[in-house]
């Protein structure tokens, strides 16, 4: 089988033999070092990240040099640039420091990770928080606390934020001594009263759980919370968010819990926060049930007909043989053949045979995962004949979609590529399961299909989906868990 080199020049045929996951994820790393300006260092982050748990030490190499150069580099954004696009550029700068302290704090090189922290310049809308959280959970995960409490007190110093999230888990645990907790609690509450720009959310979290560790606490914990809405409700005036009336419903929410009355004084100045109002209640159950929904086809009925095959294999399998919607019939077929796959074999080929009959490439662009899970089901069950056909029928859908994808993005200049990098790595999440599936299961067919994209953006990200599915990854490779402007 020819494989192929990914370089500066794009895929090129080199030898006969098959690469190693090593010399794959060496190829997907020159692919991302030749990709067009802006986006060059994501894609190497990115496939750091892939290659992380596998080949470690080069892994953090360049995650060192992608610090290096993304710190040293002019403010993301141009003042030629409208405000949307220079949030995103800087969103995406400032996730790939924070990835790059994550992935240090993963391999618990704490040393070098705290050192990344400090020489992290946040831009505007981010703080120093945003990479000692890191820090402090992976340190509280090792036991390490009283370093993680020097740490907080780190990070305040340095730009006066707080680590909200990770000092919330340290409140109360066992490895935490009681002194220090007084210490974070005192701290963090002081910090929440005084935010010129609450996020809501994460401080009320914090404070709660002030409130279960220290009692003594509760009359501060309601003060920072007046303060928080204050701050709040002058930003929801100004310039009415969602994100922020959110923000605002959780501080509510405690204080709810603290003082019923003051709540309702409070209710009364902001309505917006009010969360016991039946209009927002409305709003954030759609909202919720939207996301469940979103990569979910079949939803409900789905979870009943798999829930009744624990007790009823047959019956279950004729219930989703009579569903009328064709994509909420696959994904009920597939889901039941993959739960009984391994207790009632025979019951779940006749599922999985009879999904696979309705398979189609309209059906393949409505059903999320839900064909990977039932090529997935044919090899548990040994039929190999159906799984690759099912896995191939999968990635020629991918493949078209990609070349659509990559005709769409070659149009783009750099900059404005780069400021649309966050939705395009979305976009891409379905084509890097179905090549991280199909490398698990068949590596010689994922390697092969890889070896056919042609896309300086797209190969990189996901060559090194492959490499890791061939070094034994089960899931996709992520970058810092930074939100979205």
């Amino acid at each position: 089988m020819a494989w192929c080199l990914l370089g500066a020049g794009g895929l090129q045929a080199q030898s006969p033999l098959p690469p190693t996951a090593r010399v794959l994820f060496d190829q997907a790393m020159a692919g991302a070092r030749a990709a067009p300006g802006p986006i060059s260092n994501d894609l190497r982050g990115y496939v750091a990240t892939a290659e992380l748990n596998h080949f470690p030490q080069p892994a953090l190499d360049e995650f060192q040099a992608v610090f290096a150069e993304t710190v040293a580099a002019p403010n993301a954004g141009s003042q030629d640039e409208d405000a949307a696009t220079r949030t995103r550029l800087v969103w995406l700068r400032n996730r790939l420091e924070t990835s790059a302290v994550q992935a240090f704090v993963r391999r618990r090189k704490w040393a070098a990770a705290e050192e990344l922290a400090r020489r992290y310049q946040p831009a505007r809308g981010y703080t120093k928080a945003g990479a000692y959280e890191l820090i402090i959970a992976g340190l509280v995960g090792a036991g390490e606390a009283r370093q993680a409490t020097a740490l907080i007190e780190e990070c305040v110093r340095a730009d006066g934020s707080f680590p909200f999230r990770s000092a919330a888990a340290m409140l109360g645990a066992a490895t935490v001594r009681s002194e220090d907790t007084f210490s974070i609690a005192e701290l963090g509450v002081r910090v929440a009263a005084n935010e010129a720009l609450p996020v809501g959310e994460v401080e009320a979290k914090f404070l709660e759980r002030v409130t279960d560790t220290q009692p003594a606490m509760t009359r501060q914990v309601e003060d920072a919370l007046l303060a928080m809405l204050d701050r709040l409700g002058a930003r929801q005036a100004a310039a009415p968010r969602q994100g922020i009336a959110i923000g605002g419903m959780d501080v509510m929410y405690l204080l709810h819990r603290l003082d019923p009355s003051r709540f309702s004084a409070e209710a009364a100045r902001y309505p917006a926060f009010d969360f016991l109002a039946p209009k927002a209640a409305q709003s954030l159950a759609i909202t919720g049930q939207a996301a469940m929904n979103l990569f979910v086809p079949g939803g409900s009925a789905t979870d009943a007909l798999v829930k009744q095959s624990q007790t009823d294999p047959g019956g279950a399998v004729d219930a989703g043989t009579g569903i009328a919607d064709k994509v909420q019939k696959f994904a009920a077929l597939a889901a039941v053949a993959e739960a009984l796959s391994h207790t009632h074999p025979s019951q779940a080929m006749k599922a999985a045979s009879s999904a696979y009959a309705l398979l189609t490439k309209d059906l393949l662009a409505e059903s999320a995962g839900w064909p990977l899970n039932l090529a997935r089901t044919f090899q548990r069950l040994g039929n190999h004949g159906d799984a690759e056909a099912v896995m191939t029928e999968c990635l020629d859908f991918t493949d078209a979609r990609l070349a659509d994808m990559d005709e769409q993005y070659r149009q783009l200049e750099p900059e404005a590529l780069a400021s649309q990098w966050g939705s395009i790595e979305v976009a891409i999440i379905p084509a890097t399961m179905t090549f991280l599936q199909a490398s698990r299961m068949d590596p010689a067919l994922a390697l092969a299909r890889v070896q056919r994209i042609r896309s300086p953006i797209l190969a990189p990200l996901l060559m090194a989906n492959v490499a890791a599915g061939m070094a034994g990854a089960k899931k996709l490779a992520t970058l810092s868990p930074t939100a979205q402007p």
